[in-house]
């Protein structure tokens, strides 16, 4: 019996994030050398441009792409639930803010994406044609996910307010230097 519509975007998604954590890791890893190869007295320049252009690849094109991707993917799985009556947000909101409360962070809830999903606890009671738009969801394969899915909308919102966070950082950084300096040297009053 195929997957469920649920379970494959469940897992699309879980994917997506995995893949964002190997990107930045990979994109850490690619600066620290060529920080390493431009220190090195005798470095090769096409070696130093190749990796030059791999970290400019990996952050300018890969890791946006992904962003995109990811963000794609959070509306499909939330349009899912939402066409299937199940506003899960409410949820949400009361998850973040009970973790908030109980001063946990979340790397605690990363126990929950590295369970698999049990076969037999999956939609296995549906004939699942994989072309139909109209699949009906089952209940009970939600309830076996709804943690799962919950973390999903989670690790989703935290890695778009750490983007946010790092694009604030590189736009506004040089205007607050500027503004700051001004300020210090009393050029503004």
């Amino acid at each position: 019996m195929p997957p469920s519509k649920l379970y494959i975007k469940v897992k699309s998604l879980e994917r997506l994030i995995k893949e964002e954590t190997n990107y930045k890791e990979k994109l850490k890893h690619q600066q620290q050398n060529y920080e390493a190869l431009s220190n090195s007295k005798n470095a090769d320049q096409n070696e130093l441009k190749l990796v030059k252009d791999l970290v400019e690849e990996t952050s300018k094109v890969l890791i946006p792409q992904l962003f995109s991707k990811l963000e794609q993917f959070e509306n499909d799985l939330n349009e899912y639930l939402v066409k299937h009556a199940i506003e899960i947000k409410d949820e949400v909101n009361n998850y973040k803010n009970n973790l908030t409360a109980s001063n946990k962070n979340n790397t605690d809830l990363s126990s929950i994406i590295s369970v698999p999903l049990e076969p037999h606890r999956r939609n296995v009671k549906l004939n699942n044609d994989m072309t139909s738009n109209n699949e009906p969801l089952d209940l009970d394969e939600f309830e076996y996910m709804k943690e799962r899915i919950i973390y999903l909308f989670l690790t989703c919102a935290d890695i778009k307010r750490k983007r946010y966070e790092d694009f604030n950082a590189k736009s506004i950084s040089p205007k607050l230097a500027t503004l700051e300096d001004a300020v210090n040297d009393d050029e503004i009053y």
